[in-house]
């Protein structure tokens, strides 16, 4: 998932700099902050702090007299995270974690969801991200565990979903580079992101990622069709890639030092040349099986 704004400097609620006036924004995210706190003690918050904004005169430098300042709340958002395998029972959207929890994700004011089949697309309107998740993947959904939900929140639930609540707060794309370092740290890997760049024929330029040790190539693209597409220049056995050229067909030819495997999900291809069993199955895991490479 998929970050707020950092907070200004200085303690919610204390007192402006030469002024003892009561301040309405101040106070009303005094309230806020008292009400979310006491429900989610045990969740970081990032709170995006109300702006507020002046109208100024387009020909003086000083400010018009009468005009009153605006407030507008942005977002208040949690930001811990939940990584488990997407269902959908009942028409309550779940994320089933590997520890036995079964969470109904609730989506807050901000989020719109669109469930198709087995195809839910999610949009982010305050920080303009989506998501488009499958039914039966494994997704990381930002947030946090809700105790209990606010009525307004409440009203949009539906009341035959049970709880656990986990109240989104921001979203993860399945089938990114960061997707996959999520998943493997989750795994208990140790990852190391690199400054090299590889390139092995695709029609973007790759990067290299550690993990525990071992090297995985990884390419991210414009969208899924576009990575399909450059998986399909794949030879089966992994040591070539063929492509169209005007009229002919160019095969570049790739020289391994071990046993090419070859992952494609989302936007994402991953190479991976060795036999670690742990990471080539964690690969599997999340990514699928592969689809050009040896065993």
């Amino acid at each position: 998932m998929g970050e707020g704004e950092p907070a200004p400097a200085g303690r919610l609620g204390s007192q402006p700099l030469g002024s003892a006036q009561a301040n309405p924004v101040r106070d009303e995210m005094n309230r806020l902050m008292f009400s979310l706190g006491r429900s989610v003690l045990a969740n970081k918050i990032v709170v995006v702090v109300a702006v507020v904004l002046f109208s100024m005169s387009a020909c003086s430098a000083t400010s018009t007299p009468g005009l009153t300042a605006t407030p507008q709340l942005v977002a208040t958002r949690l930001t811990a995270e939940v990584y488990g395998r997407l269902i959908l029972v009942d028409d309550c959207l779940r994320v089933n974690t590997d520890y036995g929890t079964s969470y109904l994700l609730v989506w807050p004011p901000g989020f719109t969801v669109d469930i198709e089949g087995d195809v839910v697309k999610v949009v982010d309107t305050v920080m303009r991200e989506k998501a488009e998740w499958r039914v039966g993947e494994m997704v990381w959904v930002g947030g946090g565990e809700a105790p209990g939900l606010e009525e307004r929140t409440r009203q949009s639930v539906p009341a035959h979903c049970p709880g656990p609540y986990w109240l989104a707060g921001g979203l993860e794309m399945p089938g990114t580079v960061r997707n996959l370092i999520l998943f493997l740290e989750f795994k208990g890997v140790q990852v190391e992101s690199t400054d090299e760049a590889t390139d092995h024929g695709f029609s973007v330029t790759g990067k290299n990622i550690l993990a525990d040790g071992e090297r995985i190539s990884v390419y991210e693209f414009a969208n899924e069709d576009v990575a399909k597409a450059e998986a399909a220049l794949v030879s089966a056995d992994g040591f070539s890639i063929r492509r169209e050229q005007g009229d002919e067909v160019v095969a570049s030819h790739l020289s391994w030092l071990g046993t090419p495997h070859f992952f494609q999900k989302g936007r994402l291809i991953a190479i991976y040349v060795g036999d670690h069993v742990r990471i080539n199955d964690l690969l599997e895991a999340l990514l699928g099986p592969q689809f050009a490479g040896g065993d």
